[in-house]
């Protein structure tokens, strides 16, 4: 029987009528809705399996959403909407309060990441640095963070476009301990058509995993060693 931890996270989704509009070329509106609901449902699926109810955090403006935390028995932070950084600060400022000053720490975790599991999450957070980073697999986005120590309450947000660079700039900045963590169930989102085509490949076929990062690894090393 796993033992459940006690770290606070906060999962993040817009409304689910307007997530993955990339996925348009492919994909008929009704048919990104669908996906959405069910990465929605997979993600607390993931999440109460590692974490208490009790510990989870939806921050979103949509009530078929909303409604669905409430059957995993997690908690809901209205979002108004804004853009994800400020939804994700107006969630801390909620959580902080009431939830013994975050002080196991605190994941920020998307909902549109098809291989997450549960072991991949123990691992990710097993981590002891204040500032655990995972990108995504081109190397330049942030699909995990998991914040302890003083970042919990302090290190700022920078979701967008290239946040992995922000974020890891951000730790050396504020003289945050640093680990990036290259994973494969963290690194595969769902944005492009081209993700969503790897989906199928990476799971059948072995290789792919230690193919699947390509140069971009090796790019990001020498882009932070700067």
């Amino acid at each position: 029987m796993r033992v459940m931890a006690d770290f606070d996270v906060i999962i993040p989704c817009k409304a689910l009528a307007e997530g993955k509009s990339r996925l348009a070329p492919v994909l008929s509106k009704s048919a990104r809705y669908e996906l959405c609901a069910a990465m929605l449902q997979q993600t607390l699926t993931v999440a109460v399996d590692v974490v208490s109810p009790s510990h989870i955090w939806l921050t979103t403006p949509d009530d078929f959403a909303e409604s669905l935390a409430s059957k995993f028995g997690t908690k809901v932070i209205a979002d108004d909407g804004k853009d994800l950084n400020h939804a994700l600060e107006q969630a801390r400022a909620a959580i902080h309060p009431r939830s013994r000053e975050l002080e196991n720490g605190l994941m920020v975790l998307p909902i549109d990441l098809p291989l997450l599991c549960a072991e991949s999450l123990e691992r990710f957070v097993a981590s002891t640095a204040d500032v655990t980073i995972s990108a995504d697999r081109t190397g330049t986005g942030t699909n995990a963070l998991f914040l302890k120590g003083t970042a919990v309450t302090h290190f700022p947000f920078r979701y967008g476009r290239d946040s992995f660079y922000r974020h890891c700039e951000l730790s050396g900045v504020n003289r945050h301990e640093l680990r990036v963590v290259d994973d494969l169930t963290l690194a595969l989102d769902l944005d492009t058509p081209d993700d969503l085509a790897l989906v199928p490949m990476v799971v059948a076929n072995a290789r792919c995993r230690s193919d699947f990062f390509g140069d971009n690894r090796e790019h990001r090393r020498e882009r932070l060693s700067r």
